[in-house]
């Protein structure tokens, strides 16, 4: 599905009927690579939450990544503002909002932006305004047929990205992460990312007020 705000144009898939929940992928990558977290954590957990009231799944390819383009948008306050019109055409209310790395931030940015469009805020390994220093890379498990899958191409970007080496992180890596690495459009993050900034400051979600149990 496509959906177009001035001469950028945003990519998305979506699964399932209910409250909306939209997903937002880290930088260099697409939304296949959030997507199959998710939709793995909510099988592991024997789809909860999916049971209580309905999830409608919703995955958009940032802009300048995969299908997405960034036509237009000189900067991540710009990303945030497609975002935001994302939001209103989804017409399904207020959105559960989860983010991961630049992802992260971006929801943050919509959260401040529009909280009434916001039904909950999850931020994983959120990236922010300025950047710091992390401690080294530990490996956490290192299975032997870890690369059985893996053309020997792929081995170096796989050690770089996971901690945890296993066949299933391989295949999860070469399946979720390799595709959008592919389709990422330098010159568009570069223009992105020269204009950082976002405002971020915390407001009351007025979107959680919500009743969950509301259409998709």
């Amino acid at each position: 599905m496509e959906y177009r705000i001035g001469d950028a144009l945003i990519h998305y898939v979506a699964h399932g009927e209910g409250v909306p929940l939209v997903a937002l992928h880290g930088a260099g990558v697409d939304h296949r690579e959030i997507e199959a977290a998710v939709e793995d954590a909510l099988r592991i957990g024997e789809g909860a939450a999916s049971q209580r009231w309905g999830l409608r799944r919703i995955y958009p390819d940032l802009p300048g990544m995969g299908f997405s383009t960034a036509v237009g948008l000189t900067g991540n306050a710009d990303v945030v503002t497609a975002l935001c019109s994302f939001l209103d055409h989804l017409d399904a209310g207020p959105a559960l909002l989860l983010g991961h790395s630049y992802g992260a931030y971006l929801a943050r940015g919509v959260a401040a932006r529009r909280p009434d469009a916001v039904r909950g805020l999850a931020l994983v390994c959120p990236a922010a305004e300025t950047g710091r220093d992390v401690p080294s890379q530990e490996v956490v498990r290192q299975d032997a047929d870890a690369y059985d899958e893996l053309e020997p191409a792929l081995r170096a970007g796989f050690d770089e990205y996971f901690v945890v080496r296993t066949r299933a992180t391989a295949r999860r890596y070469r399946d979720g992460v390799v595709p959008g690495q592919t389709l990422v459009d330098e010159d568009a993050l570069g223009r992105l990312f020269a204009r950082w900034p976002l405002e971020t400051r915390r407001a009351r979600l007025r979107g959680a007020d919500a009743d969950p149990r509301g259409t998709a």
